[in-house]
């Protein structure tokens, strides 16, 4: 986004990867559960299964979670968007060359 500004940017991006990511997991639903066709003009879907070892941390007695020893320290970073309307929606980008109108012939 050429003329943006970089904290509107972002908000735009974190709305479209969170609207992309919602299609995505309403499609993964359906191939899952054998809802939709798996053989697409351009693309297949392989729908896999897999067992795996879960650690509970639950379980632990807590002697074993509160032991110092077993802990360290992280830093991590959150870069949070905040909407400056007031009503939690983020504004789609201003590109008049990315606007496309069709109407009806």
């Amino acid at each position: 986004m050429d003329n943006m500004h970089p904290a509107d940017e972002l908000a735009w991006l974190r709305g479209e990867i969170r609207r992309l990511a919602q299609r995505e997991a309403a499609l993964r639903e359906r191939f899952v559960t054998g809802n939709a066709p798996v053989e697409g003009v351009e693309s297949s879907v392989k729908v896999q299964s897999f067992r795996r070892a879960v650690f509970r941390r639950e379980r632990l007695p807590d002697t074993v979670l509160s032991d110092p020893a077993l802990w360290e320290t992280q830093v991590t970073h959150r870069v949070t968007v905040v909407p400056r309307d007031g009503e939690g929606m983020m504004a789609a980008p201003r590109r008049e060359d990315a606007l496309m109108l069709i109407e009806p012939a």
